[in-house]
């Protein structure tokens, strides 16, 4: 039997021209294209898994007692993928706006940090500012 490739010049040349193709490579062909729909469909099981794990994370952050009342909740927020972003924030502020009293300049630090996370205001002393002056 003659061994006949794919000439993937004439194909994109003319894609609608017939070539002859040996059955070895389709069958390879269909094995790769089998072999990833299976990698997807693994992928997708995998995310929807996942999906599943964080919505059960989320569940088990919080205890409920006998009567149905939540005892105790632990919530997730994103201070730390803002960090930085409210750090940048709070350095283009305060260098625009030195000349504002020390209470405002306080007062307008904490809504931005609070626009961020709205939970890191809640906390005791959440911002402390260090003065120095020149």
């Amino acid at each position: 039997m003659k061994k006949i490739s794919i000439d993937w010049v004439k194909c994109k040349k003319s894609p609608k021209k017939a070539q002859k193709v040996e059955g070895r490579i389709l069958l390879e062909f269909r094995t790769k294209v089998n072999d990833l729909a299976k990698d997807l469909d693994k992928n997708k099981k995998e995310l929807i898994i996942t999906k599943e794990k964080l919505k059960a994370t989320a569940r088990s952050l919080k205890e409920i007692n006998d009567k149905g009342m939540i005892i105790d909740y632990d919530v997730i927020v994103p201070t730390a993928q803002n960090q930085i972003n409210i750090e940048n924030d709070l350095k283009k502020y305060f260098n625009e706006n030195l000349d504002k009293e020390k209470g405002e300049l306080k007062l307008d630090a904490e809504k931005i940090i609070r626009a961020y996370d709205p939970c890191m205001s809640c906390a005791t002393n959440f911002l402390t500012i260090d003065w120095i002056e020149e």
